[in-house]
């Protein structure tokens, strides 16, 4: 109805007046007209949250990178002892051969 929508514009323009006339006034005596934060409160935590993630994130990734070359390093050196101790381990005798005796 239009007087629904005259009382919403009436109170939008008294809304919007009051905080020109005097809220504003008001805040920039007490901390000064220049004051004024780059960042609100959620978008601050938001940030944070996001920087702190990404820097969780990297953490994970380097310690599993550090997991994984330790982990080929291991295998590495694994492989090279079995191959050492078969070398030195004497020949695998078939079942049927008979044993060589001095």
């Amino acid at each position: 109805s239009w007087l629904l929508l005259a009382g919403a514009l009436t109170a939008h323009g008294l809304s919007k007046g009051f905080y020109h006339l005097v809220e504003k006034p008001h805040m920039d005596s007490l901390y000064g007209p220049d004051v004024l934060r780059e960042k609100g409160g959620l978008r601050t935590a938001l940030g944070n949250a996001v920087t702190s993630t990404r820097s969780f994130k990297q953490t994970l990734l380097q310690k599993r990178n550090k997991a994984r070359d330790q982990y080929l390093e291991a295998k590495k050196k694994t492989k090279k002892l079995e191959e050492q101790l078969l070398a030195m381990a004497p020949p695998n005798r078939s079942k049927n051969e008979p044993k060589k005796t001095k």
